[in-house]
């Protein structure tokens, strides 16, 4: 998966994994001082790069700058192994108060969460983007406050774009628009485009190109329905034509570096990797819709926040540090460095300042976020990933029909 904000637990052997709450100062259910005045507070987050550690201990220290007396202790793990870990952790006694959790993921941990409605500030909420905000409730409630959003978008080398004698997409891209750009970019002797089935960006191309979803609302998958297999094919047939890199079942990072190497043209990727993707390139970057065929044109909006185990003893302290934690300076603070792009509104344009070379940003990203619904959240997303990296990726490299690999994916889907 790309969205992999980090964070760095307080000291170095915290890092090593989440199971390590014993790291932080007291229990990691949010233990007072022997003075009792002081709360101390764990929280868990999934680790990259040094200085993915550094930024989110800055905005741990934001904590107790505003609170004093309560203090945040991180602990991290990988990507993999944060979600491996989390249904044990978060039900044992070494359960951590705060807790980073993706959407589409809430509903899978939401028993373990307490539900922050009774604990939020109702006039805070409405600094958030809507979509964001919904898209951490389940059945209605509230189970964490997010840091950042974003819908998924088309990542594109402008300078492939031109040299191939295709138009500057705009803020907006039709299927027809991409379909005739994938013929010009392959006469050109260049890939159109990465295929990838990391699950969120597969879902939101369906999606977009023909309204197809294969999970629903309340969190029920139904990955053989018509127009969800139709999408797919369309994606395989890119592929088999020709026009599109087989997409990598075990490495989500696949497209991303070819992209950034410049052996394809376009790839969909997620807001939060703009300032890191451009950054990396040596070619002029732009972003776009992803594109709009019949009955499509929306994207799913995915993005993190930070919620509450029922273990902590401290919860009302553990929702004064996640307000802060998602506070506007904390949000344009993490903005600023390209962490993410913020959850709250007014704390977007430090972030589009940021990301002003990349052409077309803010005019794609807030027709984006118009047009964009949260991904539903379901108890199988982890199982539903892991299924399309062993099986999805046939039928979308076209060495297997999308029905019957996805029969066998809703047979194993429970």
């Amino acid at each position: 998966m790309k969205h992999r904000n980090a964070v760095i637990a307080a000291s170095m052997p915290c890092i090593a994994a989440l199971a390590m709450a014993g790291c932080s100062s007291g229990s990691g259910s949010g233990a007072q001082s022997e003075s009792g005045s002081a709360t101390g507070l764990t929280w868990s987050m999934w680790v990259s790069s040094t200085d993915d550690q550094n930024a989110w201990k800055a905005i741990a220290d934001l904590v107790p700058a505003q609170d004093p007396g309560t203090t945040v202790t991180l602990q991290g793990s990988p990507w993999n192994d944060y979600w491996t870990k989390l249904g044990t952790l978060i039900t044992s006694d070494d359960s951590p108060c705060l807790v980073s959790i993706q959407s589409a993921r809430v509903r899978t941990y939401q028993d373990a969460l307490v539900p922050l409605d009774d604990l939020v500030n109702e006039d805070d909420l409405s600094g958030f983007d809507s979509v964001a905000l919904d898209a951490m409730k389940v059945d209605g409630n509230l189970y964490a406050l997010p840091y950042d959003t974003g819908p998924a978008i088309l990542f594109y080398n402008s300078d492939m774009f031109e040299e191939a004698g295709v138009p500057d997409p705009g803020a907006t891209m039709t299927a027809d628009e991409f379909e005739s750009a994938a013929e010009k970019l392959k006469a050109a002797g260049d890939l159109a485009f990465g295929a990838t089935v990391e699950d969120t960006f597969l879902e939101s191309q369906v999606l977009a190109y023909n309204g197809g979803q294969a999970v629903s609302e309340d969190g029920t998958f139904d990955v053989t329905n018509d127009a969800f297999l139709s999408g797919v094919s369309w994606i395989a047939d890119l592929v088999k034509n020709g026009e599109a890199l087989t997409a990598d079942g075990a490495d989500g990072t696949a497209d991303d570096n070819a992209f950034i190497s410049g052996r394809i043209a376009s790839h969909v990727n997620g807001p939060w990797s703009v300032l890191d993707l451009s950054s990396k390139t040596d070619f002029a970057m732009g972003v776009t819709s992803l594109p709009s065929g019949t009955g499509g044109g929306t994207t799913y909006s995915s993005g993190s926040g930070f919620g509450i185990s029922k273990k902590c003893d401290s919860p009302e302290k553990a929702m004064r540090a996640i307000e802060i934690m998602t506070g506007e300076s904390a949000l344009e603070q993490l903005a600023s460095e390209g962490r993410a792009f913020p959850a709250r509104t007014d704390a977007q344009e430090a972030w589009y300042e940021k990301a002003s070379d990349v052409l077309n940003v803010k005019e794609t990203l807030e027709a984006a976020q118009k047009d964009s619904i949260p991904l539903p959240s379901s108890t199988l997303q982890n199982q539903f990933n892991q299924l399309l990296g062993q099986y999805g990726v046939a039928a979308v490299n076209g060495t297997s029909d999308p029905e019957s690999t996805f029969t066998e994916i809703a047979s194993q889907l429970k």
